[in-house]
């Protein structure tokens, strides 16, 4: 009997999801969860306020003392009791997809209105060639490394494919570029666009040795249309700006032609006061 189903736009073996809970902390429980017959691990959370600590600690410091009232704040966990931070928790993902075969989902938490859509905007991820990782609503599959040179530069390209569902979308190919005239590196982004959403594409880097390749991933929503806005608004203004001296012109003409004319004797009357004064 077929099990297969689709989680999240990838295909699963069967519809058993091990959810995001602290058994997902340890590699060994990943590793007992998927001999178990498991489909696909979610990780446990990574918090919004996790990734904000740095910068909640420092504004600890610089407001420490400055207020003082009886509520208790104590009831909340303090930052330093979150299990791991972002590039701690990043680093869990790798060495849990290393050491299954099983896909390997992650979990953010936000607090603020729309912060995880924030983070979730943006993605780092690294896989191997044939592995894939989603953002969005795209499925970002890593098919290859490749590696070139010209009289002017060295370079690096990854080829990748990107899927809406099980839809092949586009090819993208980001590049790292080395001139031979600069030893610092350049970074050529991969675009796709469309009236929904752009995506954009970095590839980070590469490690030869562990055959990984690191990759940054951004999808901002209605561009096009944004830029569509903004043609509009500027086409706007200089419709506004158009003289208009022509059409006074014409309105001054028509009040001339069609003012009342005064009467002969108004007109005498007028001439004689004038020429007593």
């Amino acid at each position: 009997m077929d099990f297969t189903t689709t989680y999240l736009g990838r295909k699963l073996k069967n519809p058993l999801v091990a959810s995001a809970s602290p058994l997902s902390r340890s590699l060994d429980n990943i590793r007992r969860l998927a001999d178990a017959g498991a489909a696909a691990v979610v990780l446990f959370s990574l918090f919004e306020e996790e990734i904000l600590h740095e910068t909640r600690a420092l504004d600890q410091y610089l407001t420490f003392g400055a207020e003082s009232y009886a509520e208790a704040l104590s009831y909340f966990p303090a930052p330093q009791e979150f299990y791991l931070g972002p590039e701690a928790y990043l680093e869990h993902i790798r060495q849990a997809k290393a050491a299954v075969e099983i896909p390997i989902i992650g979990s953010l938490n936000g607090v603020s209105p729309g912060g995880w859509i924030n983070y979730a905007r943006k993605i780092e991820a690294t896989v191997r060639a044939g592995e894939s990782f989603s953002i969005s609503h795209y499925q970002v599959k890593f098919d290859r490394i490749l590696f070139g040179h010209d009289s002017a530069k060295r370079w690096m390209a990854g080829e990748i494919s990107i899927f809406d569902e099980e839809n092949l979308v586009t090819m993208l190919r980001p590049e790292k570029r080395l001139y031979v005239t600069h030893e610092q590196p350049t970074t050529e982004v991969a675009l796709h666009s469309t009236w929904r959403d752009d995506i954009y594409l970095v590839l980070a880097g590469y490690d030869e040795e562990k055959q990984e390749a690191t990759f940054s991933a951004y999808v901002n929503p209605l561009v096009r249309w944004l830029w569509i806005g903004g043609w509009m608004m500027a086409a706007g203004t200089l419709v506004a700006m158009l003289p208009l001296a022509p059409e006074s012109k014409k309105h001054k003409s028509f009040f001339v032609k069609n003012a009342p004319r005064r009467s002969p004797r108004v007109e005498k009357r007028q001439k004689s006061v004038a020429t007593m004064f």
